[in-house]
């Protein structure tokens, strides 16, 4: 592995963590570091000598699985009686036998409906999400780097950003710069199987990495891409999403500006209650500075943000080479 891409072993650099620039940090910040950053404290920062980082995050709880209403399985013959019934009292008027203890009669039903309810509820779901392929056009599994962190090394900003996605507070985005070559992507990588392993606390919603050359540098699909994993975490958002576009026929992802895509596509969830999930929602983009004009990042960083403290819930995990995208912010 390249030194500069596994980063330097554990130990070499101060990590450091605050909000904003006014924020209290650990010895190891330099002014250099405070250049750029915005205002506010919807951004919190991770700073590591090589490379500098910095944190901003968002939060979407995890849907419950067989939210979906289905109809009621029946069991056996009409007269059959219900299988809610336990005890004796499901023989009502037999005769020549007997009972020994309380037994229970609904279990196989019980199972029989689980099973039911769960094909409906996936087959529902794949219906939601051919519909939501055809309106928005998003990248389906988009290019995964493999390169991790070497053993032993970033293990203390690994441990300070998953705090953060544990409790991301106010801080909506997780930002992380430095320079090429430096170790980003392995960040990205290795954070991302942190996340996984932490299913139940967190939800890993998507890792997207901006290729230049690759289908993920087209500035189109970054927001449909996005808005369709979160639809995957959120039904009731696929639902919405989907609405928006069949009460607009008209309406096409791909022929729409940045902004107009993160209005019309993130407001659907501004009426969707997160506090009902218990796990926060992260999705890591990788590599943002490789993704259209810096004009174009510039916009999505920015309206990004604004809708992110509106939904709440759900948190962004940003890497780029430096931090003069967040200038202006």
């Amino acid at each position: 592995m390249n030194s500069l891409e596994a980063g330097p072993p554990k130990g070499s650099g101060d990590v450091v963590m605050g909000q904003g620039p006014q924020g209290n940090v650990s010895q190891g910040q330099d002014r250099e570091s405070q250049e750029g950053t915005p205002q506010g404290n919807c951004i919190a920062k991770f700073k590591i000598c090589n490379p500098a980082l910095e944190v901003i995050p968002i939060h979407t709880p995890a849907p419950k699985k067989g939210s979906l209403n289905v109809a009621e399985l029946q069991v056996g013959p009409s007269n059959a009686p219900s299988p809610s019934m336990t005890g004796p009292a499901a023989f009502g008027g037999a005769s020549n036998f007997s009972i020994d203890g309380t037994p229970t009669f609904n279990v196989a039903a019980r199972d029989v409906n689980n099973v039911v309810n769960n094909f409906n509820y996936e087959k529902e779901k794949e219906q939601l999400n051919k519909k939501l392929r055809e309106k928005i056009n998003p990248i389906i599994n988009p290019v995964k780097k493999q390169i991790y962190c070497a053993e032993g090394t970033r293990l203390q900003l690994l441990d300070d950003i998953t705090q953060w996605a544990l409790k991301p507070d106010n801080h909506y985005v997780a930002w992380i710069y430095g320079l090429a070559g430096s170790g980003k992507s392995a960040v990205a990588v290795s954070l991302a199987e942190r996340l996984r392993e932490m299913d139940g606390q967190v939800t890993l919603a998507l890792t997207f990495h901006c290729v230049k050359g690759q289908e993920t540098s087209n500035t189109f699909q970054l927001v449909p891409t996005i808005c369709y994993y979160l639809a995957q975490c959120v039904p009731q958002y696929g639902k919405a999403l989907v609405d928006v576009f069949e009460k607009d026929a008209s309406l096409h992802a791909g022929s729409i500006p940045i902004k107009e895509q993160l209005s019309r596509f993130l407001k659907p969830l501004y009426n969707i209650d997160q506090a009902q999930n218990a796990a926060s929602t992260i999705i890591i983009i990788d590599g943002l500075d490789e993704w259209g004009t810096p004009e174009d990042q510039s916009i999505f960083l920015e309206n990004l943000y604004s809708h992110l403290q509106k939904i709440g819930g759900i948190y962004i995990v940003e890497q780029a080479g430096g931090n003069k995208l967040l200038q202006g912010l």
